[in-house]
């Protein structure tokens, strides 16, 4: 059994005589740490030459502020960082405590925020954490812009140097009910006004171009502020697809151009992509499917050849549903003929939802995000 001193003072042990070696209950650990800027400093700071980030070795990030045991009061934060997986190898990088944690000396200057606050932290020092140099369509096949993966989790200290329990790794929120944007996005909508839809998104663009009503052979008309479609417990507004018919097939072309990154997102930290959705009518397999593309609009190919489009599985009408599609599937890429090895495309540039029915109908989107590990 190990004996915990200080100031001639027992404050614990291995046994149970304290919950932890400071004395104490330890603080809670942060939550909802979430991706806010990648491969920029500002929002929409696009280039002139796609896909060349502004910024290749800098990335942000966002929490909600924990809080420490009662009777206590929060010392500072500490960012962890790995380059290994989302489980092993983290490594603190930012230290803002008065103590020294895991070998790495206290900057001193406190909490990020206060408790149930938002806090940031910016790591510059990520090395080509988005990729600008693209591949190309060859057998074995290669990977299309790519970069390096960091995994981060973020603890809270107190003032007797206890630390939390890590948060779980970051998130990457692409929409959520209209109201939950980035940091970035909005001081963007505070500089700019909020009459776009950058307002509600935090992708930056939507590649489709045509306005409401639909008419055949156009892109689907997406609204991002709608009220319709019933939106779920804690949305005020829900992304709504119209698409045309008959013999026509919209497509849902979000994009990653503003937000996170320039022209791509690196994925590599990320397991898959999940959001919900509802339609008007009763969906089968095959009336809808899901396809990523590359920046420079290259198609991920399938073990024939083809586009790899995976096809929605069905859903009963007005009834919202949580699709969870993983990287192994949508993002996986065989390159050239003859298609028999395979990679996974982890820089994310858009991506379509496409129907095959041949008739009018309308979707509604909401809570797309790539979930981080716990």
């Amino acid at each position: 059994m190990s004996i915990y001193v200080s100031g001639g003072r027992i404050l614990g042990s291995g046994g149970s005589i304290f919950s932890t070696p400071g004395g104490g209950t330890l603080p809670g650990a942060p939550t909802a740490l979430t991706q806010n800027l990648q491969g920029q400093t500002v929002a929409f700071q696009n280039s002139a030459s796609a896909p060349t980030p502004s910024s290749p070795n800098s990335q942000s990030f966002f929490f909600t502020q924990s809080s420490p045991a009662a009777g206590r009061t929060a010392n500072g934060n500490v960012v962890y960082r790995s380059t290994t997986s989302a489980t092993a190898g983290f490594a603190p990088i930012i230290n803002t405590s008065s103590f020294t944690i895991n070998g790495l000396a206290g900057a001193g200057t406190g909490p990020l925020a206060s408790a149930g606050s938002i806090a940031q932290f910016t790591d510059s020092n990520a090395t080509k954490c988005v990729g600008s140099t693209n591949g190309s369509q060859t057998q074995p096949p290669t990977v299309y812009y790519s970069a390096n993966t960091y995994w981060y989790r973020v603890t809270l200290v107190d003032d007797l140097g206890q630390e939390s329990a890590k948060s779980p790794t970051q998130q990457a929120i692409l929409y959520w009910g209209g109201t939950l944007l980035t940091p970035s996005i909005q001081a963007y909508i505070i500089a700019h006004g909020a009459d776009r839809v950058y307002s509600f998104d935090n992708m930056g663009a939507d590649f489709n171009t045509a306005p409401p009503p639909v008419t055949l052979g156009a892109f689907c008309a997406t609204t991002y502020n709608s009220t319709n479609g019933s939106p779920q417990s804690g949305s005020a507004f829900v992304i709504q697809c119209d698409f045309g018919g008959p013999s026509d097939f919209g497509v849902f072309l979000p994009v990653f151009s503003g937000a996170f990154s320039t022209w791509n997102y690196w994925a590599g930290a990320y397991t898959s992509l999940q959001y919900d959705w509802r339609s008007t009518t009763s969906v089968s397999s095959g009336d809808y499917s899901h396809e990523a593309v590359m920046s420079g609009d290259v198609h991920l190919t399938n073990a024939s050849g083809g586009n790899n489009a995976v096809d929605m599985p069905s859903l009963p009408a007005n009834t919202w549903q949580t699709v969870v599609w993983p990287f192994t599937t949508i993002l996986k890429d065989f390159g050239a003929s003859p298609y028999t090895n395979f990679v996974i495309q982890y820089a994310m540039y858009k991506w379509g939802i496409e129907s095959h029915l041949s008739t009018a109908s309308t979707l509604y989107f909401d809570r797309m995000l790539l979930p981080g590990t716990p």
